[in-house]
């Protein structure tokens, strides 16, 4: 039997492309944007001694900042020994958003600090 080719699947695909872009646009028509209020997140940076390492984090925050202007604000907070702090405090006391090592993120992962 010869395998039989038809345009549903580029179809489905399309389709299903188009539904999670419209799940992801903003509802800015309906005025919800409007109505809201700044969201404060919490950037945990390693406060070590690299400084071009701090200045690039500085830098991404400040551009996030900037993007998000309005909707979400991100406070950036360099923390001495990043590591340690994230693998004793509990995770209510923790920064909304971490920057890390890679090593150290499948044990914060593991012990339910991170999801």
């Amino acid at each position: 039997m010869k395998k039989r080719v038809t345009s549903r699947r580029p179809y489905a695909a399309l389709a299903l492309g188009v539904s999670l872009l419209g799940a992801s646009i903003p509802l800015v028509a309906t005025g919800a944007m409007a109505a809201s209020k700044v969201t404060t997140i919490t950037v945990w940076g390693s406060g070590g001694d690299q400084t071009t390492e701090m200045a690039g984090i500085k830098y991404a925050v400040a551009q996030y900042n900037k993007m998000y202007q309005g909707k979400y604000h991100a406070n950036l907070e360099f923390v001495p020994n990043i590591t340690t702090v994230q693998e004793t405090a509990s995770p209510a006391d923790e920064g909304t958003v971490m920057e890390g090592d890679g090593p150290t993120l499948s044990y914060l992962a593991y012990s339910g600090k991170i999801a």
